[in-house]
């Protein structure tokens, strides 16, 4: 079974290549779109178990300069 999230992003704008080739790098990362609004980029990841996500947040993503924040979001149902 594979848990679904996805993650909205806060960046510095200015650092928009180097965030996105950063996170184009994590194996998880199956969908990356840029926005307009109150975030700037939202991403899907999908894992194994939770823990793993909590590995890519915190080491991986948490690391990449010009992230300013980012709230996650747990895929409950997929209804289409």
């Amino acid at each position: 079974m594979k848990f679904e999230y996805y993650v909205f992003f806060e960046i510095e704008v200015a650092k928009l290549d180097k965030i996105i080739s950063e996170l184009m790098k994590i194996p998880q990362l199956k969908e990356l779109v840029l926005i307009t609004g109150q975030y700037d980029l939202i991403a899907k990841f999908e894992t194994e178990n939770p823990e793993e996500l909590r590995r890519v947040l915190v080491e991986t993503i948490s690391s990449i300069p010009g992230v300013k924040h980012t709230v996650t979001a747990t895929v409950i149902e997929r209804y289409r």
